[in-house]
């Protein structure tokens, strides 16, 4: 997971004993809110996904499927949720890991999913990210 949170570059973890080629390809992406904060950086990196799923779609001959959800109205009465969220939370995108109260909060999105899926996954950074890690002298 700290691979996940700190590389710079795109990460694939690639499913143990799982097939060499794939012949469905998923890109979820985020169309959300075009008035909420952030929709230059989440626009890009739709953007950014789209163009990255669909040069592997082309490379493995496969289908190439998008994904979004949409937030349902009044989901936060329908789970009892008393906690206001702040919007500058709610922008953030998957593998940028978050701690302290943001992180209990929102939870890490890749994180949640790699625990959930049964294939490998590609993690895209968003535009503009800048690794903690340094290298010493």
């Amino acid at each position: 997971m700290n691979l996940l949170r700190k590389c710079p570059c795109p990460v694939w973890l690639i499913k143990c004993g799982g097939s060499r080629s794939f012949r469905r390809i998923l890109a979820a992406v985020d169309v959300g809110d075009s008035n909420r904060p952030g929709e230059e950086t989440r626009h890009a990196m739709n953007c950014r996904i789209l163009e990255v799923a669909s040069a592997l779609a082309r490379s493995e001959c496969a289908e190439l499927h998008v994904a979004y959800a949409r937030d349902a109205v009044g989901e936060a009465i329908m789970r009892g949720t008393t906690v206001n969220t702040p919007e500058k939370y709610v922008a953030s995108m998957g593998t940028v890991g978050r701690t302290g109260i943001p992180g209990l909060l929102m939870g890490n999105t890749a994180e949640t999913i790699l625990q959930q899926v049964d294939c490998s996954v590609l993690a895209i950074k968003p535009p503009g990210f800048v690794t903690p890690v340094t290298l010493d002298a």
